[in-house]
């Protein structure tokens, strides 16, 4: 009996323990199974992204970005709220995939193709009327904070990552401006050589409409001489006055064929400056009006005017 009673001691004090260590351990493993479990059940839609690298999880998430690219770009850039999805998004698959590869191998620098997709997006969008630069810089702004989003969900990206992901997008905001800017004045440049070409295009119009406007008052000043030697014997002033007028309105209408091929130069030759009468410029003006004055039997009161620093070339 007093055997039996030991072993049974024996059993109480040291099997027993060891038994019960054992079940906690098995269950220990079990609960961790069973939580694991769960935790990958809740999180099956993002579980590939947890177990890939960031140059993965970018390919994985392209459709995320696009969709968030586009939504944030009208909402934020007015020059965008109107521009059509492609126009959006161009470039940016490629650009997606190549900045993949750089987080991938850890290279902080633009590839040939970055540089050139970069160039082409902002010769583009300095196309886009009402697009500014600090429109592109924002794009860059949003595209920057997009990605951070995106790749820092789940697992974040390790120092070298975002030392990567950073550099190079500061290199693509300077790059991308630098190409805009010189897209622009290149724009520019162009409208100065057409508004040239015009300019030029006009004088030449301006100087054959001139001549074939003044030939017909040169052969009507012509008409009024003979006709002024034909009366010379009647000794009617109210024929002298009429053919002085005439003559008077031939020259000025010559003088303002001239005016308006001198206007037509502008900005090609400089007009010479000097002392100008006012008087003479109202009194000008009068004699050009002065049909329309007498159909409506108007009365043109004028106080004397002082003399002013100009050019004729801009009145006649």
């Amino acid at each position: 009996m007093m055997m039996q009673g030991g072993f049974f001691s024996f059993i109480c004090r040291f099997a027993l323990p060891f038994s019960f260590i054992g079940l906690c351990k098995n269950l220990s493993c079990a609960i961790a199974e069973v939580l694991t479990k769960q935790f990958f059940m809740s999180t099956s839609e993002h579980a590939p992204t947890l177990l890939v690298p960031p140059f993965l999880r970018l390919q994985q998430s392209q459709d995320e970005i696009f969709k968030t690219w586009e939504q944030r770009c009208r909402s934020e850039i007015s020059s965008a709220f109107n521009a059509t999805t492609e126009t959006i998004c161009s470039d940016l698959a490629p650009f997606l995939h190549e900045l993949g590869l750089n987080l991938k191998n850890l290279n902080p620098y633009l590839s040939p193709r970055e540089r050139n997709l970069i160039a082409q997006h902002a010769v583009q969008r300095s196309q886009i009327t009402s697009y500014t630069l600090n429109d592109l810089l924002r794009e860059y702004t949003i595209l920057r904070q997009i990605l951070s989003d995106v790749l820092n969900r789940y697992v974040p990206l390790s120092e070298g990552e975002r030392h990567v992901l950073s550099s190079l997008i500061d290199a693509t905001m300077e790059l991308g401006a630098l190409e805009y800017s010189k897209a622009e004045q290149s724009s520019i440049k162009s409208a100065l050589e057409l508004a040239e070409k015009s300019n030029q295009d006009l004088e030449q119009f301006a100087s054959i409409i001139a001549h074939d406007f003044k030939s017909p008052l040169a052969t009507l000043y012509g008409f009024t001489d003979l006709l002024q030697e034909e009366t010379q014997n009647a000794h009617s002033k109210e024929i002298d006055d009429t053919i002085h007028s005439m003559k008077k309105a031939i020259h000025r209408a010559t003088e303002l064929i001239d005016g308006l091929l001198n206007y037509s130069r502008i900005g090609s030759r400089k007009p010479l400056f000097q002392s100008l009468s006012m008087n003479d410029v109202v009194r000008a003006a009068l004699e050009n009006l002065q049909s329309e004055i007498s159909v409506r039997a108007a009365q043109i009161t004028c106080a004397l005017l002082p003399e002013v620093f100009g050019s004729f070339f801009f009145f006649f």
